[in-house]
């Protein structure tokens, strides 16, 4: 964790704020820099567990040698941009989340790579090479005449192929799709199969952190019913403490929907807002809209956590860093690659 936190603290400083419209095509030889695993670990306990490929991101706040990782991402579904990347000491300009180290890292495994859902950008050059599907349900009727395997192989190498499914959304019909496709198909390694569920729950990706005694590196945070009720605000001071700022969030939703910052002093009357039946300013659509409109049975609340300001053309900001990583395990060993970082 603390060799993590340097190349992250690195990437931090080091990469320069950028814009431009232009990528470039890395090199055979930059390919293979990029590649090479940041962390590999061992775990006698992992030895029988199936192979995996987990394909995520991390956002997360810095100061002054401490950071912590405010949620987790669903990797292949992340929203593109033109990000600066430094690889063998040159500059690269690259679409995140950087689909060519990603594809020259699953081509080293020698066997088919599919890529199934929405393309992430137009045109999508990436994965030309493979089989591209606009859906699950496509995908399986493709492969019905390939054998079933007994059981799910330790290898990656021993699988038939891999599959990146990148679904544009999560509704129960594709949940559905997606779940019959990994009991029917187990000698086809779909990526995220076995994290997609902490990805998508931020109280998960939480505990997934306090089981592994890694508390310190996420943000105090507690849970309650999604209703207002008189005490409420003061019961949510008094388990988290004293603080200035309040994050108010769904446990499972992408693109900030849900999500609301508000002081100390003003919680109560937020919440009261939140829950309430007053119109829904046009500036509140995302945020206390979600709310009128979904009927969620839980809510989070977080203390709002500061990073180190950084000054640019003569502007301060308070940063949020995104790390895109791939992390596999096959027979015992994790090795843990951070792709980029914006």
């Amino acid at each position: 964790m603390q060799h993590l936190a340097t190349i992250i603290v690195l990437i931090i400083f080091y990469a320069p704020f950028l814009y431009s419209n232009q990528t470039t095509v890395l090199s055979s030889k930059d390919l293979a820099a990029a590649s090479i695993p940041t962390l590999t670990l061992f775990d006698a306990k992992l030895l029988n567990a199936p192979a995996d490929i987990t394909f995520g991101t991390a956002d997360l706040k810095y100061d002054r040698g401490q950071f912590k990782i405010i949620e987790c991402g669903n990797g292949p579904t992340s929203s593109p941009a033109t990000h600066p990347v430094f690889i063998n000491n040159h500059q690269h300009l690259l679409i995140g989340p950087y689909w060519d180290i990603i594809e020259h890292i699953l081509k080293t495994y020698s066997i088919p790579v599919f890529f199934v859902g929405r393309a992430p950008f137009k045109p999508f050059e990436h994965f030309r090479e493979h089989t591209h599907f606009s859906s699950i349900e496509a995908l399986q009727s493709s492969l019905s005449l390939h054998p079933k395997a007994i059981k799910k192989p330790t290898k990656i190498g021993d699988h038939l192929g891999i599959i990146l499914y990148r679904a544009s959304d999560r509704n129960k019909q594709k949940i559905k799709a997606f779940d019959k496709f990994k009991t029917d198909n187990p000698a086809y390694l779909l990526i995220n199969a076995q994290s997609n569920a902490y990805f998508f729950g931020k109280d998960t990706s939480y505990k997934l952190f306090e089981a592994a005694g890694l508390s310190n590196y996420i943000p105090r945070y507690a849970m309650y019913p999604a209703q207002y009720e008189n005490n409420l605000a003061e019961q949510i001071k008094h388990d988290l403490g004293a603080e200035k700022k309040y994050v108010i969030k769904p446990l499972a939703q992408t693109f900030a929907l849900g999500v609301g910052l508000t002081s100390r002093e003003n919680l109560d009357a937020y919440l009261k807002y939140m829950f309430g039946s007053e119109p829904v300013a046009a500036t509140d659509a995302d945020s206390i809209g979600y709310w009128r409109k979904k009927k969620e049975s839980l809510f989070l609340v977080s203390e709002f956590v500061h990073s180190q300001p950084i000054v640019h053309y003569d502007k301060t900001y308070e940063p949020t860093m995104r790390i895109i990583f791939l992390m596999t395990h096959e027979q015992r060993k994790i090795t843990l690659n951070i792709t980029g970082g914006i």
